[in-house]
């Protein structure tokens, strides 16, 4: 039986499974939906009612709105919220106990870039709309998918990559307990907050140190990631040379993901103003490695909602390493405003489905990325 809108009550457990038309189970019974604004995306996936996984009556009987927290039970994106878990279980371990080791770190970070590597378009996605865990998780995890992943430096081997992986990973260890405090603050910071803030790389490299951590590339990169080519980073103000290319590469990164992950008192700006700060502050980063970057995550980055010439509305879900210009998207609204049930895969390069622009949506629309089947 098709999921129609009145089998979704709001904060109540589904009694049975949904599956798509493939017979995939898309959420197991018990999983509870909280909001109106994810109803669309879920009845957006055209999903059904799996026979014999409960009470089919009572999805006649049900009436209400519901949202999707996220996810499948084992894709993708679940995994990255299972990832997100680990890193604040970690995290706090290092920081109050009880006791971790060395090897946790690597544990994870090798967990999280072995997914990269299998999905590495829709983990680039979720950078831009999958913020359903602390924003100190997920800014250490999506910081490991772009510094790690995402940024391959010339002649670079396994190990530096691990090295910068794991650099990535703890970059922040020092304001752990302040980061999700910070980032739900909707005013400026005060002195007191901004000292810690700026002492918080010096504080990583301690805890680090603490932990056990020997590896001096590692212990640099994190000390450094604030560090700017042109002696305006903080704490030291170093500049040139003394910033190290992999601490330039986390500093970027970092700024990066200042403007896509959402904070208090704003919604995240997206990737078109965060790409448009970075290359406009290239010279912080150095202008070679800051294009680099940019090619790397595509003019258009996957998880991006853009217009086409035709007039529909489409989300970016896959990258051309040859021309990163004309991305794979998939159509989610019709040129009448309508959502594609369909959602069919569109060739950028074709000029009917040309990139006009990115897509800002309105305030309070469903953000379009959260839609996309192709996620889960």
């Amino acid at each position: 039986m098709r999921l129609t809108e009145g089998a979704l009550p709001i904060g109540e457990p589904i009694p049975w499974d949904l599956c798509n038309g493939q017979g995939r189970v898309m959420f197991r019974q018990g999983f509870v939906v909280n909001t109106r604004a994810s109803r669309e995306r879920i009845l957006a996936m055209d999903l059904y009612i799996a026979p014999d996984s409960g009470d089919m009556n009572s999805a006649e009987e049900m009436h209400g709105a519901a949202a999707l927290q996220a996810h499948t039970v084992v894709g993708p994106l679940r995994k990255i919220e299972q990832l997100a878990d680990c890193c604040s279980e970690l995290f706090a371990g290092i920081c109050h106990g009880p006791p971790v080791e060395v090897d946790d770190i690597h544990e994870l970070a090798v967990s999280a870039t072995r997914l990269y590597a299998e999905h590495p378009d829709t983990c680039l996605a979720a950078v831009h709309f999958n913020f359903g865990r602390s924003f100190q998780s997920l800014h250490a995890i999506y910081s490991l998918f772009l510094a790690g992943q995402v940024v391959a430096l010339p002649g670079d081997d396994d190990q530096r990559h691990a090295m910068l992986s794991r650099a990535a990973l703890t970059a922040n260890l020092g304001m752990f307990e302040y980061h999700d405090e910070w980032a739900g603050q909707a005013g400026p910071l005060s002195d007191e907050q901004r000292s810690l803030r700026d002492s918080h790389p010096q504080r990583s490299v301690e805890r680090l140190r603490a932990l056990g951590v020997g590896d001096e590339d590692w212990l640099s990169t994190v000390e450094r990631h604030h560090e700017l080519a042109d002696g305006s980073g903080y704490p030291a103000g170093l500049c040139g040379d003394d910033v190290p290319e992999s601490a330039r590469i986390i500093g970027l990164v970092d700024r990066y993901l200042a403007w896509v992950l959402p904070r208090a008192g704003r919604s995240p700006a997206g990737a078109a103003g965060a790409l448009r700060t970075l290359y406009n502050e290239a010279d912080k980063y150095g202008r070679d490695l800051t294009l680099a970057f940019i090619k790397a995550v595509g003019v258009y980055p996957p998880g991006s909602a853009v217009e086409l010439a035709n007039g529909e509305i489409a989300v970016v879900v896959r990258r051309s390493a040859a021309d990163t210009a004309h991305p794979k998207v998939v159509t989610v609204k019709q040129q009448d405003d309508r959502y594609s049930r369909e959602q069919p895969l569109r060739d950028t390069r074709d000029e009917r489905y040309r990139i006009v622009d990115f897509y800002e949506p309105a305030r309070g629309e469903v953000n379009p990325a959260l839609m996309i089947k192709a996620w889960y």
